[in-house]
């Protein structure tokens, strides 16, 4: 017969079980990195002539590249095409297929998105920074992009300042390393915020481009191994803050057509919609909006395009953009 003393010791002892089993894992991951012992990483994609660079795993790096003078914002400022927008961009808007598509031209892109949802301020704040000037700007509007102060880049870097910010940065990226090792062989157990279902997936090491600024995955298969269907939202009302984003949409509009830049406003497929805000801000800014049917689309986290998707929507978003008087004036600036 046990006794109530043991049954009252036994969740302690479930507990302290889970805090030693937690110390010691600490504990070798502070041997691995304090004695540069080799984690089984995932090997970083390469493509030729182009450096590429971590840009998250579990925390965000590639913002540095553009706020701080990296090579990345002076390839931006050679850019005859930027792209703007959030990782619904990044993972929507394709390399292969929009280079495909610039086949004929010798224009050449870059891609200024960010991750998290990261709004326009960061992104307003490069071109005005580094001056940035490309023939043409195409942005991707969703509901949430013209809302002004919830950059988590630039609170952070307006806080820690540019050495700080290095520092902290560097020394996340490297006590990540086990995480990133981890990353490899095991699925991360995720609550799906759609349904509330706890479910176990292994998500891409983003690295990027210094050259085009496109993310590279470190694992594409991950990224089709589930589907869901995007349909069209219903919108029958623009956002409560309309007024406040058309205000900081017409400030970044204003500031690229200074320099010059031709503008057209895009909506990639996501659950939240935002065709009905581009077009309603386009219409008042006078900037034109290319819409495409989202029926056929796929995603593979319920946010983002999965790479058929992507090359897909990417093809005929492109046909679309060209045909816009935005692109001709691109092409054929007035001469004085």
């Amino acid at each position: 017969m046990r006794s109530s003393t043991s049954n009252s010791d036994s969740p302690y002892r479930f507990f302290v079980r889970i805090a030693l089993f937690l110390l010691l894992l600490a504990a070798t991951t502070q041997v691995f990195r304090l004695f540069d012992l080799g984690y089984p990483t995932i090997n970083a994609p390469t493509r030729e002539g182009d450096r590429i660079y971590l840009a998250w795993d579990n925390a965000n790096y590639d913002h540095l590249e553009y706020m701080f003078d990296g090579g990345a914002v002076r390839h931006a400022a050679d850019a005859d095409i930027l792209l703007l927008g959030n990782s619904r961009l990044m993972m929507g808007v394709r390399f292969d297929a929009l280079m495909r598509a610039l086949s004929g031209t010798n224009l050449k892109p870059h891609w200024l998105g960010f991750a998290q949802g990261e709004p326009h301020d960061l992104p307003e704040r490069i071109v005005e920074q580094a001056n940035l000037a490309p023939r043409l700007a195409i942005m991707n509007v969703d509901n949430n992009f013209f809302t002004p102060g919830t950059s988590l880049y630039t609170q952070s870097l307006d806080k820690l300042g540019k050495d700080k910010a290095l520092e902290t940065y560097a020394a996340r990226a490297e006590n990540n390393r086990f995480w990133r090792s981890w990353q490899r062989y095991f699925p991360i157990p995720q609550i799906n915020r759609w349904d509330w279902k706890l479910e176990h997936k292994r998500l891409p090491l983003l690295y990027r481009s210094e050259t085009y600024g496109d993310w590279l995955y470190s694992a594409p298969e991950i990224m089709i191994r589930e589907s869901q269907s995007f349909g069209k939202p219903h919108e029958s009302a623009l956002p409560p803050d309309y007024d406040v984003q058309l205000e900081e949409a017409r400030k970044f509009v204003t500031l690229l057509r200074e320099r010059g830049t031709e503008i057209v406003f895009i909506t990639v497929p996501n659950p939240n919609g935002g065709e009905h805000l581009a077009r309603a801000i386009g219409n008042e800014l006078g900037v034109e909006v290319v819409t495409l049917p989202w029926e056929g689309y796929t995603t593979f986290d319920t946010s983002h395009l999965r790479i058929e998707s992507a090359e897909k929507f990417t093809r005929l978003m492109m046909e679309q953009v060209m045909e816009t008087e935005a692109w001709n004036r691109a092409l054929n600036p007035p001469t004085n």
